[in-house]
């Protein structure tokens, strides 16, 4: 009898042990979290070096305290497990690489936007990232239609009576002009180039063109690089047709370093017409290395 007392309250004892503990686990608070919230992220400029500040920033890409919290397309709420107090927030600007939503890359000549807040769990913190063209970012060649002289011309290519005239008024971007090219039915081919060649790298070190556009037909961007060789005529990818104005990023490296050789690059925009009353716009237009 005794020993069967003493199993007993063996027994006993281990189950108000594992019941006192399973109350002690759900009885604690789960981790709540707090929130940073950004709507957009703003580029700044200084026009005379830079241009426009036009810009689509569609992703942050969020840092708390050194560790990356992730990437999300804007506007969002992010959560973040962290304790109560100051952190360092800093936030990078994603781009759509070449207009396409699987190509999402922090743009590598956009500065890094940082501040130090505090977070409490359930509470949201709005953050207004404002970010600039870091002090490295080199502009060779740059074109925003602001007066009546062009740095781009009409290409051999061209059908004739093609001009680049200017648009104002509601049909410009911004500024005091937009390029605007039309072609009538019976005009097929439209190409223009820039004047002068533009020295790039050809190193890896990426490349990029930013501009805006409205089109209802494709528009080819590429490069016609001059080598010992020859003249190489290569494009870097293809605008679909938008009725409103677009902001894209297009990453022109690997065709830039195709030709080691080259001496010099001139960049062009092309399209074929369907028979049909083609019109272009072109606004903003920067390369950026």
């Amino acid at each position: 009898m005794k020993q069967q007392k003493t199993i007993t309250i063996s027994l006993s004892l281990s189950s108000l042990a594992l019941v006192l503990g399973l109350f002690s686990a759900c009885s604690k608070d789960p981790q709540v979290p707090a929130y940073i919230h950004i709507d957009a992220i703003a580029l700044s400029t200084d026009y005379m070096l830079e241009g426009s500040n036009s810009s689509k920033v569609s992703d942050a890409w969020i840092t708390v305290d050194g560790k990356s919290i992730g990437t999300f397309e804007l506007p969002a709420t992010i959560p973040v497990l962290a304790s109560e107090g100051s952190h360092q927030i800093s936030v990078d600007a994603g781009i759509l690489m070449n207009g396409i939503a699987a190509s999402r890359v922090k743009y590598p000549y956009y500065t890094t936007y940082s501040i130090s807040k505090d977070l409490k769990k359930g509470a949201i913190l709005t953050v207004t990232p404002d970010v600039k063209y870091t002090e490295y970012a080199f502009f060779p060649w740059k074109e925003d239609f602001d007066n009546n002289s062009s740095s781009l011309e009409l290409t051999a290519k061209s059908d004739q009576h093609i001009t680049i005239q200017r648009a104002t008024g509601d049909l410009k971007f911004e500024g005091q002009g937009s390029a605007y090219i039309t072609m009538t039915p019976d005009q097929t081919t439209f190409e223009c180039a820039t004047v002068d060649e533009v020295a790039l790298p050809k190193d890896g070190t990426e490349i990029y063109l930013e501009l805006n556009f409205k089109t209802n037909v494709q528009i080819n961007v590429g490069l016609y690089s001059n080598t010992a060789s020859g003249v190489y005529r290569e494009t870097a990818e293809t605008l679909n047709t938008t009725t409103t104005w677009k902001k894209v990023y297009i990453n022109l490296t690997s065709v830039a370093t195709r030709h080691a050789d080259a001496g010099g690059f001139k960049l062009y925009f092309s399209s074929t017409n369907n028979g049909s009353n083609a019109e272009i716009f072109l606004d903003n237009i920067k390369l950026v290395y």
